[in-house]
C-alpha cells in the first residue's frame, strides 16, 4: 500500500519529468542565445538610467509597490489530482507529511523568483539610501518572513468556499506587505518601527489562521487550483512546442474578415487560406502575434539607444517567426490536407509567404513608431533592417525548419 512519503516523492518525480519534458523545447539554443543578448542589452540600459535617477527618487517606495506583488503571489504546488478528492479525502487527517512537502515547495519557487525580483531593484535601493549591497542579505531575510506569512494566510483562506473572502484577503495582504516593505526598508529604521508592524501581522495572521482552524481542505477548489497553475505552464510551453494537454480555443473574429481579402481565391491559394484562417482564429498564435507585437513595441519605445532599438525589433520578429512554425505541424494531420488535390510540397511556400507577410507587418509597425516619435533616420534604418531580416528568416532558415517537419 502507498504511504505518504511514497505517495509524495512519486508525484513530485511524475511533476519533475513532465516540467523537464517542456523546458527542453523552451529554454532551447535559439532562446538561450537571445535571452543572453536581451539580458545584456537590457542591463546596459537599466544602469546608464539608474545614473540618472536623483537622490530624492522615490525608490523606496517603488521597492515596496512592485516587490509586494511577489510577496502575495503566493502560489501551491499541492501535485493534486481529479481523483484525489475520491481515493484521498478518507485519509485527509493522514496527510499532514504530504502538505508539509507541498508547503516546503511551494516555499521555495516563489522565494527564488522573490529574491531575483530583489535583486534587480537593488541598485535603485543602493542609489537613494547610499547603503551597500551588502544589505541584500537583510532585505532577502526580510521578504523570505512575508512569505511564509503569506503562505500561512494564504492556506487558511483556502479552506472557505467562498471567494469574495480570498480578494479582500489578497488586497489585505498586498497593502500590509508593501507598508511592511516600505518600513523595513528604510535606512532610519528604529525598533518600535519593528514591534508596530509585529502587532499588525500577527494580530491579522492569528485571526486568519484561528478562524480557519476547525474547517476541513476544500479538495475541489485545491485540484482545481493545481489545474489552473498546470494549465497556464501549459500554455507558455504551447509556445514552443506542441502540448497535447492544452486545447486551444477557436474564434472565428469576423472583425478581420478582411484580412482574407489579402489571399488570392483560387485554387492554387487553397494552403495560404488554410493558414491564415488557422492563424486569426486559433487563440495561442494569433495572441502569440499580438503580445509579441506590443512588447517589441514597448521596448523600442521606452528605449533611446538605437543599437538596443535595432536589437529588440529583430528580436521580436525572430521570436515571432520562430514560433509560428508550429501551426505547420497542427495543419499537418487535418483532414482537409487529405482532400486537397495537389500535393503537399505545396504546404512550405504557402506557409513562407504567410510568415513573410506578418514579419512584413512588424516591421511597419516599429519602423512607423520611430516615425512618429520623430526618429527619421533611425526609424528608416531600422526599417531596412527589418525588411531584410523577414525575408531572409522567411525565404532562407524558415523552409529549412518546415523540411524536418514535414519528414
Amino acid at each position: 500500500m502507498m504511504n505518504n512519503q511514497t505517495l509524495w516523492e512519486k508525484r513530485f518525480q511524475a511533476y519533475f519529468i513532465e516540467i523537464q519534458k517542456y523546458l527542453r523545447y523552451m529554454f532551447n539554443d535559439h532562446l538561450l542565445f537571445v535571452m543572453i543578448f536581451a539580458v545584456g542589452g537590457g542591463a546596459y540600459t537599466y544602469s546608464e538610467w539608474i545614473k540618472t535617477i536623483p537622490e530624492s527618487y522615490p525608490g523606496i517606495l517603488v521597492l515596496a509597490v512592485v516587490l509586494s506583488f511577489f510577496s502575495t503571489w503566493t502560489p501551491f504546488y499541492t501535485l493534486l489530482k481529479e481523483a484525489d478528492k475520491v481515493y484521498l479525502l478518507p485519509m485527509e487527517s493522514r496527510l499532514n507529511d504530504y502538505f508539509k512537502k507541498s508547503m516546503r515547495l511551494s516555499f521555495l519557487f516563489p522565494t527564488i523568483i522573490q529574491l531575483m525580483a530583489l535583486l534587480v531593484f537593488m541598485p535603485i535601493y543602493v542609489r537613494v539610501t547610499g547603503e551597500g549591497f551588502s544589505a541584500f542579505l537583510y532585505l532577502g531575510v526580510i521578504l523570505m518572513v512575508l512569505r511564509l506569512w503569506n503562505m500561512f494566510i494564504k492556506w487558511s483562506i483556502l479552506k472557505t468556499q467562498e471567494s469574495s473572502p480570498e480578494f479582500f484577503d489578497t488586497l489585505i495582504r498586498y497593502i500590509l506587505n508593501a507598508l511592511t516593505i516600505y518600513v523595513m526598508f528604510q535606512p532610519s529604521l528604529t525598533l518600535i518601527h519593528v514591534l508596530i508592524l509585529l502587532v499588525i501581522l500577527g494580530s491579522y495572521g492569528i485571526t486568519m489562521v484561528t478562524s480557519s482552524k476547525s474547517k476541513l481542505l476544500k479538495w475541489e477548489r485545491l485540484i482545481a487550483i493545481e489545474e489552473q497553475r498546470m494549465l497556464r505552464f501549459y500554455r507558455v510551453a504551447n509556445l514552443f512546442t506542441d502540448v497535447p494537454h492544452l486545447k486551444g480555443q477557436v474564434k472565428r473574429r469576423n472583425w478581420l474578415s478582411f484580412c482574407y481579402q489579402f489571399v488570392p481565391y483560387n485554387r492554387e491559394q487553397s494552403y495560404s487560406y488554410l493558414f491564415s484562417r488557422s492563424l486569426i482564429r486559433s487563440d495561442e498564435y494569433f495572441g502569440l502575434c499580438v503580445r509579441l507585437t506590443l512588447i517589441g513595441a514597448c521596448l523600442i519605445v521606452w528605449n533611446d539607444i538605437p543599437v538596443l532599438q535595432f536589437f529588440f525589433s529583430v528580436l521580436f520578429l525572430y521570436l515571432t517567426g520562430f514560433q509560428l512554425i508550429p501551426l505547420v505541424e497542427k495543419n499537418k494531420w487535418m483532414i482537409w490536407n487529405l482532400i486537397y488535390p495537389f500535393p503537399k510540397q505545396k504546404m512550405i511556400p504557402s506557409f513562407v509567404r504567410l510568415v513573410q507577410f506578418i514579419l512584413f507587418f512588424q516591421s511597419i509597425v516599429f519602423f512607423f513608431l520611430l516615425i512618429i516619435l520623430g526618429d527619421y533616420s533611425t526609424g528608416l534604418l531600422m526599417g531596412a533592417l527589418n525588411i531584410i531580416f523577414s525575408i531572409l528568416f522567411a525565404q532562407v532558415y524558415a523552409p529549412l525548419r518546415l523540411k524536418k517537419i514535414m519528414k
